[in-house]
This record gives C-alpha cells, structure tokens and sequence, in this order.
C-alpha cells in the first residue's frame, strides 16, 4: 500500500481528502495486484506486461495534452485529481512490476525534476528571471501535494533566491530530455516509466495549483482564519450555502 508520507508531510485536514483518494486508488490495484487467483494473475500480468512494452506510450501522450479543466469548481478539480491520479496508481504499479523482474536503476533521461533543479541553479546563478523560472516551476511547491503550501510564484523575491541557494551546487550529465529519448530509436522501459512518472506529478500540480487558489479565494470572502485546516465536508457545504 501507498505511504503517504512519500506523497505529502503533516498533511492539513483539507490536504487529507486528497489522501483519502490515493488510499483508495491504491487499495483499487492493490487488491488486484494480491490476487492468489492464477486467472487473475494471468490478466494482470499480461496487462502489465503489454503497459512496460507499449502501454506507457498512451500514458505520455495523455499528459503531454492535458490540461486542466477551467473551472471554479472545487468538487469538480478534486474529482479530476481522483481521475488523474488513477493514471499514476497504475504507473507506478507498472513501474515497481517492471522494476521487481528487472532491477534496473540507470536513468539518462533529465526528469522534471532534474530540470527545476537546473532552473533553480540558473536563477541563483542569475542566467534566468524570476518569470522564466515561476513560468516552468511556479505552481510547485516544497511539500507540493499539500494544499495549504506556498506555491514557487507566491515566494517574495528574496524567498526564491534563498531556495535556488540550495541548488547551487546541483550538477547532472544527462543531456536528453523526455521527447527526445521517446523519439530515439533505442529506448530502455526503465527509464522512461521513472521519467514519465515525474512528467505526470508535473502536470497534476497545476490541479493543485488552481484548487488551493480557489481556496484562498474562498478564505478571503468568507473571512475564515484558515481555510486549510477545515474538512472537505465543511467546504462542500461553505461553497454550497
């Protein structure tokens, strides 16, 4: 099962909703990971298998389109986090299946967050703006799936140069980026699963992006000392009144 202390630290009570989607994505192919059916086993294995051939490949083309639906609706962002999200259960289920059979850790490809380290470095090093970074990284955050967490573009100027400091000293090899290792004609599955996996926790960030904005929105109007700290149920029926 999911520690969730991978996905968020000391989550608030809101930031906890999210928590109960992920548990329930991840006990929904848990379950069918633990199968003692050999017919179950069977399909599984072979869904598995034909995902690490060629299966991811639907994965990145789902999120090199996706974006996030315009809406102000918190219901309707939560209930596309949960839609989303069950893409990257699965993935990584893929992932630790692939992994387990091949026990290969070699990755060349620069992963997304490689690429905010490397940004970061340029920030520091002042051969990108403030902009350029918030423009690539701005919706990420330090506890990122925690609701309640500063966005990277909310920081004040010296906040952001204080944490581009930290990586300052961030050196990689890896030349090749996403696109370009899929349009190679030699591909290792490993890599590309590992990579594809941050690619995908790129694009969902923008979904928490925009539902701790709206939430801010909510706090201001309603005069609430902190919005975070509420039961999803309590906003449902703040939205709702």
């Amino acid at each position: 099962m999911t520690d969730t202390t991978e996905f968020v630290q000391n989550p608030s009570n809101l930031t906890k909703h999210l928590i109960k989607i992920v548990l329930k994505l991840d006990k929904k192919y848990y379950d069918e990971f633990k199968t003692k059916s050999i017919f179950k086993k069977l399909a599984r294995d072979v869904k598995l298998e034909y995902y690490c051939r060629q299966g991811y490949t639907e994965f990145y083309s789902f999120f090199k389109k996706y974006k996030v639906p315009k809406t102000k609706s918190i219901k309707k962002l939560f209930s596309e986090f949960e839609k989303v999200y069950d893409k990257l259960v699965y993935h990584n289920l893929a992932l630790a299946y692939y992994y387990a059979k091949h026990k290969n850790i070699s990755n060349p490809i620069i992963t997304k967050e490689d690429e905010k380290n490397i940004l970061l470095k340029k920030l520091y090093e002042k051969k990108i703006t403030i902009n350029e970074f918030n423009r690539k990284f701005g919706h990420y955050a330090l506890n990122p799936y925690e609701l309640s967490s500063k966005r990277f573009e909310e920081y004040s100027k010296e906040e952001l140069i204080k944490l581009a400091k930290l990586a300052s000293n961030y050196e990689t090899k890896k030349t090749i980026d996403l696109d370009g290792y899929m349009n190679s004609n030699e591909k290792n599955t490993f890599p590309v699963l590992v990579t594809l996996r941050e690619y995908a926790k790129y694009k969902i960030l923008i979904i928490i992006r925009e539902l701790r904005y709206i939430l801010l929105q909510l706090e201001k109007k309603n005069k609430i000392d902190d919005i975070f700290k509420l039961e999803y149920s309590a906003i449902l029926k703040l939205v709702n009144t």
